[in-house]
């Protein structure tokens, strides 16, 4: 094996086993967590997705350069005797465990094409949703929408936000890193009461409040090497349900909810809890689903 396919196979095995530890870990965590409220367990999720992104990469690194940096260390060497060991032949950055060249090329290639592929839709779900932005349709606040639009905009102290509608869509969205946009699925303001929309539109404006769109990005981002591994899909699924469940509570303690419409964001909240028994796929490999919406 060569210096890279090592690399590549250290890596790969070292997510093998490090993300399902920091996956228990972290379930550990979020089930102790879980009286104090969604918040504590989203924070729990979040973190443990960065860990699975980032520890297989990290415990790479040769420790004795990161040693060497702290003072103590760097005392010690100066006092210390030094001993030197010359070892003669090919080394190989995964010389500890014996895999034929042709397993290994085989499991480095397999990595590569479904990265590869992961990578592809990425990118493919980013351009989609450019395409989405482009067509959709403003819509004008009071007029073709029954919503107190400047209302909403003076709560949330920001009044770049834009309104739009899309027949691309069946559950209300949010797009943008800058310039952010609300959009609503063509015939949603007919199917709604006003309160009920202005429910919907609380929720998205949380999102919105919380930079959802960008945090996700970067998160797909950090976790797209590991994105074969389905203990990523897990912590990602839990981070997407406790962050619905904390726009949710954000839409329900807004200032004119109804109890009706705080029964309506409870309601959601039960169907997040409960579907913490489906299985879903990741990003990369699941079709639009209501939940994905804000992705």
């Amino acid at each position: 094996m060569n210096g890279a396919t090592s690399l590549l196979l250290l890596y790969v095995v070292n997510s093998l086993w490090q993300v399902p530890v920091i996956l228990l870990g972290a379930w550990m965590a979020a089930r102790w967590l879980r009286p104090i409220g969604p918040a504590a367990e989203h924070r729990v999720w979040v973190a443990a997705l960065m860990l699975e992104g980032t520890v297989p990469a990290l415990s790479m690194l040769p420790l004795e350069r990161v040693y060497s940096a702290w003072p103590w260390h760097a005392q010690a060497a100066v006092t210390a005797t030094g001993n030197v060991a010359v070892v003669m032949g090919v080394g190989t950055a995964f010389a500890a465990l014996r895999i034929p060249a042709a397993i290994a090329a085989m499991l480095v290639t397999g990595y590569l094409a479904v990265t590869g592929y992961c990578a592809i839709r990425f990118v493919w779900h980013w351009v989609r949703l450019g395409r989405l932005r482009r067509g959709a349709d403003p819509l004008v606040p009071g007029s073709d929408a029954p919503i107190d639009w400047e209302r909403w905009m003076h709560r949330l102290e920001d009044s770049g936000i834009e309104l739009a509608s899309s027949g691309e869509i069946f559950a209300p969205v949010t797009l943008g890193v800058v310039a952010k946009r609300v959009l609503l699925p063509w015939g949603l303001m007919r199917s709604l009461t006003p309160g009920d929309l202005d429910t919907a539109i609380a929720h998205e404006l949380a999102h919105i409040r919380r930079n959802d769109f960008a945090k996700n990005l970067a998160y797909e981002l950090i976790a797209l090497p590991v994105s074969y591994h389905p203990g990523v899909w897990l912590a990602r699924q839990r981070m997407m349900e406790t962050r619905e469940m904390i726009c949710d509570a954000m839409a329900a303690g807004s200032a004119e909810i109804t109890p009706t419409q705080n029964r309506c964001c409870g309601s959601r909240r039960c169907c997040c809890r409960a579907s913490r028994c489906a299985f879903r796929m990741p990003l990369a490999f699941s079709i639009r689903t209501p939940w994905r919406g804000d992705l």
